[in-house]
């Protein structure tokens, strides 16, 4: 049988007057999951736990049967895109997209026809040598996924990617996105906090109250 994707086990994490507990959730390779649930009920800690910004209080989280429970962020070989996109401001479009090969040294091959070809994917190539102040927030977006996507990741990790989007745009956007990362890269999880999206893809959903992530189905 081959080893889940992400695997997490037993997870707890105290933050304060803040915790999540006895966290268990396992995405094979392929799959996209959703967690869904309202402002502070845990969402972007959990996926900070997965990508190891926050260290948990107990429990383990295993990729490919590899304990990654202490390992640090830039070995996790996970993308991430946050929820405000966090791009660098002295760093332009290409700059921002090439960030990640710093990390990963030499492991990653050809990483100009990796920058090519998101650019071309995500209609961006226009916008190569833009400073990131004078970019749409759509266009912020794009750059930030394709940073995410340059490293070549094996879990993808997307924290309310369409905050920003008009109710009108999303749909479309949805399926944008999913035939993206189907062409780039294996594995999505990601949060939201409008419910009726997720309808619009298939895959699981996990759905978070406070302090707990209470239900996964088909």
């Amino acid at each position: 049988m081959t080893a889940p994707q992400l695997d997490i086990q037993s997870l707890n994490l105290s933050l304060g007057k803040f915790s999540l507990r006895n966290i268990n959730l396992s995405c094979d390779k392929g799959e996209y999951h959703i967690l869904l649930g309202p402002t502070g009920s845990g969402k972007t800690s959990l996926m900070k736990c997965i990508l190891g910004f926050y260290r948990i209080t107990n429990g383990k989280i295993f990729s490919k049967d590899k304990d990654i429970t202490n390992e640090i962020p830039e070995r996790r070989c996970m993308g991430y895109v946050p929820q405000n996109y966090s791009l660098f401001p002295h760093l332009n479009v290409e700059g921002n997209i090439r960030f990640g090969f710093h990390a990963k040294n030499n492991f990653i091959q050809d990483p100009d026809a990796i920058v090519d070809r998101l650019c071309s994917i995500l209609d961006i190539h226009k916008l190569r040598t833009r400073n990131v102040h004078h970019l749409s927030g759509g266009e912020k977006q794009r750059v930030a996924l394709a940073r995410a996507l340059a490293i070549q990741p094996d879990i993808v990790l997307l924290d309310e990617p369409f905050s920003s989007i008009d109710e009108s745009a999303k749909r479309n956007l949805w399926v944008e996105l999913k035939t993206i990362i189907n062409t780039t890269a294996q594995d999505s999880c990601r949060q939201l906090n409008q419910k009726h999206v997720c309808f619009q893809l298939t895959g699981r959903s996990i759905e978070a109250t406070a302090l707990h992530i209470v239900r996964s189905s088909a």
